[in-house]
């Protein structure tokens, strides 16, 4: 399921209440799933910081409209709406959805910033923006099979760039700016996703015409 789980509390279905609270409820470990884990430090039935990167989940500021009028809608440009979500483009992330203009959201912080030893990583690419090409460079601590993703705002799936084995150390694709007919697509910001060993990463890309 897709929540967000920030600072003192954990927004998921329709619930918003005090991360303890939640706690109390639960017997086990929570294994966050798409989620946006902001802020923690392991307040949660268990260290939640280990779970970033993994499983579609990322940390970014939810950007909230008004959280100290307990307004907990999304800023239009929040990370967790649905046409920025880094991890899983097209879902909503938490209970509430857009509900004010955009407010300047920071980026996500990105497993490249703060690395976790022996991850991949999703380097990003270059020129970005760009036109007519790009090219998106990774790095692998050992061998392994990576999909390289391409998705527009909507969660679509546009083009796929690989789905092959690499062997370990630092890589590279170039996406032309087409899709998986071999059409070209139009400008606008798409998302490349880096799928390997469990370990999901995503990175925006601005293709200009």
């Amino acid at each position: 399921t897709s929540c967000l789980i920030t600072g003192s509390f954990m927004v998921e279905g329709g619930w918003i209440g005090p991360l303890n609270d939640a706690s109390a409820s639960y017997n086990g470990t929570i294994t966050a799933t798409n989620c946006d884990i902001w802020g923690n430090g392991g307040d949660f039935t268990g260290p939640l910081e280990g779970q970033r990167f993994f499983n579609g989940n990322f940390s970014a500021d939810p950007c909230f409209c008004d959280p100290d009028l307990g307004d907990y809608h999304l800023c239009a440009d929040s990370w967790c709406a649905p046409e920025h979500n880094p991890e899983q483009p097209g879902a909503l992330v938490g209970a509430l959805g857009v509900g004010c203009a955009a407010c300047e959201c920071p980026l996500p912080v990105a497993a490249l910033d703060e690395p976790i030893p022996g991850n991949p990583r999703l380097l990003g690419a270059a020129p970005n923006p760009f036109n007519p090409a790009t090219t998106v460079r990774f790095v692998l601590p050992e061998a392994a099979v990576v999909r390289l993703t391409i998705y527009d705002t909507a969660g679509r799936r546009v083009a796929l760039l690989t789905d092959a084995a690499y062997s370990e150390g630092e890589h590279s694709v170039t996406w032309r700016g087409t899709g998986e007919q071999g059409r070209h697509l139009p400008g606008g910001l798409y998302l490349v996703r880096l799928e390997t060993g469990g370990v999901s990463v995503t990175r925006k890309l601005i293709l200009l015409k």
